[in-house]
């Protein structure tokens, strides 16, 4: 144990902890909303790996305490802490990579995301309990080691920040590649970097009004894409042409009915187009202005019956 470090270990201590935080900020912010937004997950197989993670932190508390005993145990020529911190951080990345890159389908993927889950925290406590234990061993000097945390805990914030700040650049587009970049690993397959599914439509919410007023302002001029709306605070953005009116008269087409034997409700401006579509369109008295003005009955509000009634008086003639 020394009372003065030398710069060159002062320094790389403290530095390498940018990348150690940033890997594992990238897990710990990112992982789970890229396997919840790129891959095609029934309910019970992103339940089970919700399960799987929740074990998977049960036994790191458990792994801290066994990690600790065996560093403890280690007599290498490298030392007792070296080693560890080495291992941890390689095994660690290739975890990583291993996690945005390998994309096996269904069950597959719940079975290899838990394993590869469980591995990740493995790995990365092999490098923290070495890379935290190794600091009373580099200075008895108080004053030191409180100067390395300063400096160390500054570059931890570069690096947790540096990944939550460009993370969310970086993933528009195509998330898939995007994190595969951000991991160290890019593959030139182009069949394995699409989203399984077909797009057909994207809902975009707008907790400030403003900012959804700005958003349709900027691109409901575009002739390339439809904009319409199914609340106050959100945008359905779908191809030229895909609205309920255009499916209505689609399945109309197919069973033989004409637009005058449907009646059509709603109650928001994606609701128009079937509304016209109908030989009778019926906004609900709670409805958007748009749709009423659209429409060809308004009745009473959804909460009090307003379908029921109409129907009553259309149908029935009550």
């Amino acid at each position: 144990m020394r009372d003065k470090l030398d710069a060159r270990t002062k320094w790389s201590y403290c530095i390498g902890a940018t990348g150690r935080d940033a890997a594992y900020a990238l897990v710990s912010m990112y992982l789970i909303l890229y396997v919840q937004y790129t891959m095609n997950l029934t309910s019970a197989q992103f339940a089970m790996i919700s399960g799987a993670m929740i074990l998977c932190m049960v036994w790191d508390a458990i792994n801290d305490l066994l990690m600790g005993i065996i560093i403890e145990n280690t007599h290498f020529k490298m030392g007792k802490f070296k080693p560890w911190i080495l291992a941890g951080s390689l095994t660690n990345a290739i975890v990583i990579v291993c996690l945005f890159t390998i994309r096996p389908s269904g069950w597959g993927f719940v079975a290899f995301y838990s394993l590869f889950y469980l591995l990740w925290g493995m790995t990365y406590t092999m490098n923290d309990i070495a890379y935290w234990g190794v600091l009373p061993s580099l200075s008895s000097d108080p004053g030191t080691r409180d100067s390395l945390v300063t400096i160390m805990s500054i570059f931890v914030c570069i690096g947790q920040f540096s990944v939550a700040g460009v993370v969310p650049v970086v993933i528009a587009g195509n998330a898939v590649k995007a994190y595969r970049i951000v991991a160290v690993l890019q593959t030139d397959d182009p069949a394995a970097d699409a989203v399984r599914d077909p797009v057909y439509k994207i809902s975009v919410r707008f907790f400030d009004p403003k900012d959804g007023q700005r958003f349709l302002e900027r691109f409901e001029s575009r002739t390339d894409i439809a904009i319409t709306s199914s609340f106050s605070d959100n945008y359905e953005i779908s191809a030229p042409g895909v609205d309920k009116g255009v499916a209505v008269a689609r399945y109309a087409m197919m069973r033989g009915i004409r637009p005058e034997e449907i009646i059509s409700f709603g109650d928001n401006k994606n609701d128009i187009g079937m509304i016209r579509y109908a030989g009778v369109g019926v906004a609900v008295a709670n409805a958007v202005e748009e749709l009423k003005s659209a429409a060809d009955y308004v009745t009473d509000t959804n909460e009090n019956s307003g379908v029921g009634k109409a129907l009553a008086k259309i149908v029935f003639g009550e």
